[in-house]
């Protein structure tokens, strides 16, 4: 969740009375969301990745440990209050990379490569919310969310051009389905482990 501004951003997280320290940064939540998509990886090693990426000191907690301390940074990082409000299939984070880094070039003049591991992945968010719509990514969410006009006798031509537009910039997969996919890999993960501290 976006923290009120008289408050600093999230750089560590408790849990089980010990505080474990955060990196944060955009480029690594960002390839959680790539790793959650991997089918050639089990639940376990995803886990471990993504507490390695995020969390490294907590690699000494019991897998059951480390399952609900991720679903601790997901709130922490990753709820719903921080997904981008804009609709279905209109933005992905991986696939949209490249207009995304040259928005924030256009608008802001940050090099995004030159900050990996320093800016806060709420701040990227936050910046990446309020990009103008004269950047190119912002123009493809339009594109992406525009609804076709009615077709008349005046308008076809137009119809076509957004027809090949929403093509050309249509998505593989989108950011709610990667969020999804995050998901329900904490879950499966939380199963397993219920059913082996059960079992």
């Amino acid at each position: 969740m976006i923290s009120p501004l008289y408050l600093p951003l999230p750089t560590s997280i408790s849990y089980r009375g010990r505080r474990y320290r955060l990196r944060p940064s955009f480029d690594r939540v960002l390839e959680v969301f790539d790793v959650y998509g991997k089918t050639d990886w089990d639940d376990e090693q995803k886990l471990q990745y993504v507490l390695w990426l995020l969390a490294p000191g907590a690699k000494r907690l019991s897998l059951e440990d480390k399952a609900k301390l991720l679903e601790q940074l997901y709130q922490l990082l990753l709820d719903t209050h921080n997904k981008i409000p804009s609709g279905p299939k209109s933005i992905d984070f991986l696939q949209d990379a490249p207009y995304i880094y040259a928005g924030f070039r256009q608008a802001y003049g940050i090099d995004l490569y030159d900050v990996q591991g320093t800016l806060h992945w709420i701040k990227f968010l936050s910046l990446f919310r309020a990009l103008p719509e004269d950047t190119r990514i912002m123009e493809i969410v339009d594109i992406r969310t525009r609804p076709l006009p009615k077709p008349n006798k005046h308008n076809g031509e137009e119809i076509r051009a957004l027809l090949k537009a929403k093509e050309a910039y249509k998505l593989t997969i989108t950011q709610a389905e990667r969020d999804a996919q995050l998901i329900k890999g904490l879950r499966s993960m939380a199963s397993v482990l219920e059913g082996m501290a059960h079992g």
